[in-house]
């Protein structure tokens, strides 16, 4: 599992959506996103770059950006996809359920 410290801006986060165990083809959306929720309770919404999906299909990354990863503690992600016939698909988990941002030691 990758560790993150407050504030980090790499690594970026990958994942693959994934449905029944198998990966899911991202090839068809419209766009994808990931939906995060920080330690404080509040939710960010962040477009992720699909990879290439005829070589690993469901595969995405999501670049951070300026204090995504700001609070130290625990957050949790979940793919929400909007198909081309404007439905929406959310992954709940999207091989990266959660994963846990640790203070600085220039913090208390």
């Amino acid at each position: 599992m990758t560790t993150w410290k407050a504030g980090d801006l790499e690594p970026a986060l990958t994942g693959t959506a994934t449905s029944a165990g198998q990966p899911v083809s991202l090839a068809t959306a419209s766009t994808v996103q990931a939906r995060i929720r920080r330690p404080d309770g509040t939710t960010v919404l962040r477009d992720v770059t699909k990879g290439d999906q005829t070589v690993s299909p469901g595969s995405w990354t999501l670049t951070w950006q300026t204090d995504d990863l700001a609070l130290a503690g625990r957050y949790a992600v979940e793919l929400v996809v909007t198909w081309s016939n404007g439905r929406p698909q959310t992954f709940p988990g999207a091989s990266t359920a959660s994963f846990k941002v640790q203070h600085r030691l220039d913090q208390t």
